[in-house]
């Protein structure tokens, strides 16, 4: 499990009722993380003041934590992409794991391609990266005969599984050597709206949302385990990114790492037929 760390910095997600943490309430999260084996972080710049609560938490600690952070900047170049990662060094205090382009538009930018490579090679990363939305972006880049990426970020969750597995993509994509980590598996919070509520009833999702309620009680799992299971129990997916707003949610988040309940097949296969109905208007946050 990978922690995702943007309500560290900035209120996040559909169903956020707690707003964001005080330094104190980080602290304690990030202390409660250390203590249970949780020590790889996913962040950004744009995540508000989340670098710098990592960072701060680090040097005060001591603790070896693990980050992954993005070039997130519309400006193109080499230059703008290393300053934004030694910036990010900076505040984080910490090892970079995986260094994540946010765009196709970047990627094809030849002076970041070469600039990434120098950087691996440096040992300044571990990992290039990049975090994706549809599968015909993952496409491309098993298209790439330069294998300059090596982890993808993709969004899959219970109302999009079809989207990625219906082709055989995710497998191509880990015979390739490309390792894919699990984004967004609660739709940003969107799974635990209530099927009448006004963001339901706001996005035509109501309907959806009532039936993977069903769905889960007949596998004996709250929604929160079943969508984080069902993440778990497709062998293609090498880690999930999961955030968390409180300590409440950050405990559930250690229940479910330690038990990593496994759906079976013909679930997995449910959830993939399910899915194959919604639309992009329900499923992808940007048309929200």
């Amino acid at each position: 499990m990978i922690l995702g760390t943007a309500a560290l910095g900035m209120e996040y997600g559909i169903s956020n009722r707690t707003g964001e943490p005080d330094q104190r309430q980080c602290y304690t999260m990030l202390q409660r993380a250390w203590e249970n084996d949780l020590r790889h972080l996913d962040t950004a710049p744009v995540y508000g003041k989340a670098e710098q609560v990592i960072g701060d938490f680090i040097k005060e600690s001591g603790y070896d934590f693990t980050a992954d952070t993005k070039y997130i900047s519309s400006q193109p170049g080499a230059g703008q992409m290393e300053t934004s990662l030694r910036e990010s060094k900076t505040r984080l205090r910490c090892r970079i794991n995986t260094f994540y382009l946010r765009s196709l538009q970047q990627y094809y930018d030849p002076g970041i391609r070469e600039k990434l490579k120098s950087l691996k090679k440096e040992r300044e990363i571990e990992n290039a990266g990049i975090s994706v939305y549809d599968p015909s972006e993952l496409e491309e880049i098993l298209a790439d005969g330069e294998c300059i990426i090596n982890t993808v970020q993709i969004p899959f969750h219970l109302f999009n599984a079809s989207k990625w597995m219906n082709n055989g993509l995710l497998n191509r994509a880990c015979e390739s050597g490309i390792r894919i980590y699990a984004r967004s598996i609660y739709l940003q919070g969107l799974m635990f709206c209530d099927p009448y509520s006004k963001q339901a009833e706001k996005l035509n999702a109501g309907i959806y949302l009532s039936r993977i309620r069903q769905m889960a009680e007949v596998s004996g799992l709250s929604v929160r385990d079943y969508a984080f299971s069902f993440a778990a129990s497709v062998k293609e997916i090498q880690d999930i990114v999961i955030g968390f707003e409180t300590m409440c949610q950050l405990e559930e988040n250690i229940v479910l790492n330690n038990k990593r309940h496994r759906l079976e097949e013909k679930e997995i296969q449910d959830i993939i037929r399910f899915s194959e109905e919604i639309p992009d208007t329900v499923t992808d946050p940007r048309q929200w």
